[in-house]
């Protein structure tokens, strides 16, 4: 038996394939993708010039505590990172990254969403 990770054409990782035959695995491959022998995460890992390696990550808190009116500045998020701030879309990172400000008092759940391979992040924001 034969195991392969395959991919698509930007790496991301569509799947972990076993099979007795590599014809058989060979089918799963899509249009522009490959395959690489061995397991690998789906979640954690892409594909980068024919290795598998970790995805990155955001250097975003899980938790931050700020003040009414206090900037918070995420100058190195990824151009193209979405903020949802409680699900909702509020915005997305240009070169200069992000600035929140919150004009009251509350508990928000942020969550960013950046484009492959970084991974998403969470942060639970108090502002008092």
């Amino acid at each position: 038996m034969k195991t392969c990770t395959i991919y698509d054409a930007d790496g991301r990782i569509v799947m972990i394939a076993s099979a007795s035959y590599e014809q058989d695995i060979l089918l799963n491959v899509p249009d522009g993708g490959g395959r690489i022998e061995g397991r690998s995460d789906l979640r954690t890992q892409y594909v980068s010039n024919g290795a598998v390696v970790d995805r990155p990550t955001l250097n975003v808190p899980g938790s931050v505590s700020i003040t009414v009116a206090e900037d918070w500045s995420l100058p190195d998020l990824p151009v193209g990172t979405e903020l949802y701030i409680d699900g909702r879309l509020e915005g997305i990172s240009d070169e200069d990254g992000l600035t929140l400000n919150f004009g009251f008092p509350a508990q928000v759940s942020v969550e960013f969403r950046p484009p492959f391979p970084t991974l998403p992040a969470t942060c639970e924001v108090t502002v008092k």
